[in-house]
């Protein structure tokens, strides 16, 4: 589901994965997930996050995905993600440019 808050959002990133979520501080949410993505790295494996709806996305909400892909493993990105959405969600990158 888009039409999450920011944390909520992380929420839902960590319950998709299967990680432990429900209440966690967001501190301890991006730990579980940063760990996670890692030691799928290192057996090899890549993770992808797809967000459909992506224009019902708050621009906090993408702005916390966008900081998902600061998990690095050397200098190898820990997550890819794609987010696909209507042409309105070009508005919110476009008015938010820090999200490109």
């Amino acid at each position: 589901s888009t039409q999450l808050d920011a944390e909520d959002t992380l929420r839902s990133v960590a319950a998709s994965f299967g990680l432990e979520h429900e209440g966690l501080t967001k501190s301890s949410l991006l730990k579980n997930l940063e760990d996670f993505l890692a030691a799928a790295a290192r057996q090899g494996k890549r993770a992808l996050l797809v967000v459909d709806e992506a224009q019902n996305l708050t621009p906090r909400a993408v702005e916390e995905l966008r900081m998902l892909s600061n998990f690095q493993l050397g200098s190898h990105p820990l997550l890819q993600t794609l987010l696909l959405g209507q042409p309105e969600f070009r508005t919110t990158l476009q008015t938010h440019p820090n999200l490109e």
